[in-house]
């Protein structure tokens, strides 16, 4: 019988931590523990007090981001002479700006966003080939469609299947989107109509990586549109995006209430 592997999950946003966990939990059954760090600086905290067969590392995080993490992690296996761990990036940049990233941070591979089950398992049987992935994914349960069937409810259920998450695993990522969602909203809001771009910038960055990349891809034009307006300081043009954004949001935060309850 296979030893069992130790996985740890490095990102700053809970939802995105719960997704790849669910998606792990999914592959894997009993066959791995996953522990998860939210930010950089707990993850290279935790890759120092515990062996891992593989870490996730998102890019982006505020602080410590997913480069630098990586890099005190390498400078701590020469220092000790511990065996190299597979560090795999979660990004949502291009292609080419991914492998940059990956260069100079010396990860070993890279997962865009949103991230589904298929491209996670795909990079375990690469940098983890002594375990039988194949055999330990769960079959998915059908996702029963609320009535009457609306465009956000669509949005929700792709989503669900796309992934590749388990019902269970889903209602814990909707909690958290139903919990957070509001609350980069309306600070957003407020920072938009004060000018204070600076702020709206991180919640932007919040809602665009996290709700968008990771749940709602359908999204990400509007919600990279609507950061770019702010990092330009476009005032009137990032207002008229974030109020297309929310209006987007209304149906689907209606919609995953409606499956909660």
């Amino acid at each position: 019988m296979p030893q069992q592997l130790h996985i740890l999950i490095v990102d700053d946003q809970p939802s995105n931590l719960k997704v790849a966990r669910g998606l792990l939990a999914n592959i894997c059954g009993e066959g791995v523990q996953i522990d998860t760090a939210e930010g950089g600086e707990q993850g290279v905290l935790m890759a120092s007090q515990q062996r891992y067969d593989l870490i996730f590392m998102d890019c982006r995080m505020p602080g410590v981001d997913g480069g630098e993490a990586t890099r005190r992690i390498r400078a701590a296996e020469q220092s000790n002479h511990y065996q190299r761990v597979p560090v795999i990036a979660l990004t949502a940049e291009a292609q080419d700006q991914a492998q940059s990233t990956c260069d100079q941070a010396e990860l070993d591979d890279v997962l865009h966003k949103p991230v589904d089950l298929h491209a996670m398992l795909a990079v375990l049987r690469i940098h983890l080939p002594q375990h039988p992935w194949g055999v330990a994914i769960r079959p998915q349960e059908r996702i029963t469609p609320l009535t009457p069937i609306q465009p956000a409810q669509i949005d929700v259920d792709d989503a669900m299947r796309q992934m590749g998450l388990p019902e269970e695993a889903f209602a814990e990522v909707a909690l958290v989107i139903l919990e957070q969602v509001p609350e980069l909203l309306s600070p957003l809001a407020r920072a938009i109509q004060q000018g204070h771009f600076e702020q709206a910038r991180e919640l932007s960055h919040i809602l665009k990586g996290s709700m968008v990349n990771v749940l709602f891809p359908s999204l990400a034009g509007l919600a990279l549109s609507m950061h770019e307006a702010i990092r330009a300081e476009d005032a009137e043009r990032a207002w008229s995006r974030y109020q297309r954004l929310a209006d987007a949001y209304a149906p689907i935060l209606q919609t995953l209430r409606q499956r909660l309850h």
